[in-house]
């Protein structure tokens, strides 16, 4: 079931015949960029390949590709890298044909062996491009991007958002997750896919800056997706802000529950107790050895709370999950001050 946050005449999507040369240009002058984002878990073989070249040569229709036009006219793939990898690779001799089923007289032929025939072939094959406008709301893009994501190896939620976050964005949440205060307890608590551990930094980003997101009854998804798309509009000063923030929250967390914050992080719900303490931490003003010198206490508070039963994770329950946590993180941190 998709979130409805947008109206469908925002839709915007052209369809253009575009030849294989003409992309193949425009990616070398940088008209069409690559994601950024790490491709599908399953890269296709030397094999896959060959067979996708012995199709263009053959007449085979090639399905359909999605880019992003960005506002300054260049655009982005968002579906068919794989593909298009493969065919700039041969055409730039990097690859030799292999496992052939019909043109077998070339195997183990580069493009530049291809008689002349077949090299202009490939050049005047068009593609098939549907190109997302960008007068298409960044919100519109990323519902589309989800619904022609189903066949093939599907990209991850997180993936899809990193699509659509613009490069200070990525770079907020490449600085979050590389510094040294996350790795040191996340390394071997976490997943160790990037996308679960900026899943994390976005929830912390949500809930410290972005109320509007975070409002009952409001799924991850569309918590998420609305937080990537308000980061796109700050400022660096702000996004500096609260990477600051975040760094002075882990400090604080490590030092106040050691690695016991994030020993059951595996499992939803403590992941979000981390996610709230992280919040709740870099909000207070005392000193990171006045946090130091209640570990003990910090350690036995979690006990506590790890004791908690506490209801089965739902979409629908992630709010009120870290609300609950930041008010228990809040009172047991004034009961704290007050016995000082």
């Amino acid at each position: 079931m998709y979130d409805n946050y947008y109206a469908p005449e925002q839709i915007r999507i052209e369809n253009k015949s575009i030849a294989i040369y003409q992309l193949y240009h425009w990616m070398k002058t940088g008209f069409v960029k690559p994601r950024t984002e790490p491709q599908k878990s399953r890269i296709w073989n030397c094999q896959n390949q060959s067979l996708l070249i012995e199709s263009i040569l053959l007449n085979i229709p090639i399905s359909i590709f999605y880019f992003n036009e960005d506002a300054d006219g260049s655009m982005t793939i968002i579906d068919g890298m794989q593909r298009l990898t493969a065919i700039f690779q041969f055409m730039n001799n990097k690859l030799r044909l292999l496992n052939l089923q019909y043109l077998y007289e070339y195997q183990g032929y580069l493009y530049e062996e291809l008689p002349k025939r077949y090299q202009r072939k490939i050049d005047e094959t068009p593609l098939s491009i549907n190109i997302l406008d960008s007068r298409c709301s960044s919100a519109v893009k990323m519902d589309i991007l989800r619904r022609i994501n189903t066949i093939g190896t599907p990209l991850k939620n997180q993936q899809i958002r990193m699509l659509m976050a613009n490069d200070k964005t990525k770079d907020l949440l490449s600085d979050m997750i590389s510094s040294k205060d996350f790795e040191i307890h996340t390394s071997l608590n976490f997943s160790m896919h990037k996308a679960d551990r900026q899943e994390f930094c976005i929830y912390y980003l949500a809930f410290k800056f972005n109320k509007e997101c975070t409002a009952p009854l409001t799924t991850p998804a569309l918590m998420l997706d609305k937080t990537i798309l308000l980061l796109n509009e700050l400022p660096i000063s702000e996004l500096d802000y609260l990477y600051d923030s975040f760094i002075t929250g882990l400090k604080r967390c490590n030092a106040l529950f050691e690695g016991e914050l994030w020993r059951r992080t595996k499992r939803m719900n403590y992941k979000f107790l981390a996610v709230s303490a992280c919040i709740c931490l870099s909000e207070y003003e005392q000193s990171l050895s006045w946090f130091k010198s209640h570990q003990k206490n910090g350690i036995r508070f979690l006990e506590s709370l790890y004791e908690e039963k506490t209801e089965p994770y739902s979409k629908y329950k992630v709010n009120y999950i870290i609300q609950y946590y930041i008010r228990r993180i809040n009172n047991f941190l004034r009961e704290l001050e007050y016995e000082n």
